[in-house]
């Protein structure tokens, strides 16, 4: 009779852990049975936390009855774009360049020296000097000081541009080494696209649009913010085209924020050997 009851006992708790299961790798996970006592499958629904860059992502499904349970996301991870510069580099001073994620726009950054030679000294406006520099003296004209201003002045927002005398001299002369003499040179130049109003004392000049060709081949440190550098020069010329290699004296300026300056020109038959490109 003892027997009996232990059964009959033992029947009824397993009646009542059945009424509503979940099964997850082979393992019953009782749960609670409803009002009812019939057996219950789950029906679940789902909400998401979206899993970030950095960050897991968590999915939660809900069942009716109570139950629940999670799974995690995984985080997915950074994709990076192209490396881009963002500073450049100077010789001697290290630029910037980043890459941006495609999907948070997180940044990242590091140093780089990439094209700080050309960075430094490359300037496409020498080629409206060039070949209006006496290459004996390395004497400057003044026609090639107000084309160079035309084509590299920052200030300009119309053509012509119209700028004071003074405006115009204390500009070139951060650039360049500018006398008396050659100052009056530039106001008597009469010339299409570069006239001066003695009235107003200013100059109206016409954008110089492009002439010729200009490649830095490289430059010597003389020591301190000392250089010369050598350009390849090559001007057009109705259908004929001239060519030279001319050798400048620089100071170097960039590297703490003002303007290089050339100090003397001279036209020269080679490179030496010992030019670093």
């Amino acid at each position: 009779m003892k027997k009996i009851f232990v059964m009959l006992l033992a029947l009824t708790l397993l009646s009542v852990l059945a009424g509503c299961n979940k099964e997850q790798g082979g393992v019953i996970i009782p749960t609670t049975a409803p009002a009812t006592g019939d057996s219950h499958t789950h029906s679940y629904s789902s909400t998401e936390k979206t899993a970030t860059c950095t960050e897991k992502g968590l999915e939660t499904f809900s069942c009716a009855c109570g139950h629940t349970y999670t799974e995690e996301i995984p985080a997915t991870g950074h994709v990076w774009g192209m490396w881009e510069i963002e500073t450049p580099a100077l010789l001697g001073k290290d630029g910037v360049e980043k890459q941006t994620c495609e999907n948070c726009g997180q940044a990242d950054r590091r140093a780089t020296s990439q094209d700080a030679v050309q960075n430094s000294f490359a300037d496409p406006g020498l080629q409206y000097v060039f070949d209006r520099w006496n290459g004996v003296n390395g004497n400057i004209t003044a026609y090639g000081m107000l084309s160079y201003f035309s084509q590299k002045y920052e200030g300009r927002e119309e053509d012509p541009l119209v700028v004071s005398s003074e405006d115009m001299f204390r500009w070139l002369s951060q650039r360049f080494v500018l006398t008396e003499e050659l100052k009056a040179q530039m106001k008597q130049t009469e010339d299409a696209g570069l006239r001066y109003d003695a009235t107003t004392d200013t100059f109206e000049l016409d954008y110089a649009g492009s002439y010729g060709d200009i490649r830095l081949m490289g430059y010597i440190h003389n020591g301190e913010n000392k250089y010369t550098l050598y350009y390849e020069f090559a001007s057009w010329n109705g259908a004929s085209r001239a060519d030279g290699v001319w050798e400048i004296a620089v100071e170097y300026n960039l590297q703490n924020g003002q303007p290089n300056k050339y100090l003397s020109a001279t036209m020269v038959n080679s490179i030496p050997d010992k030019v670093v490109s």
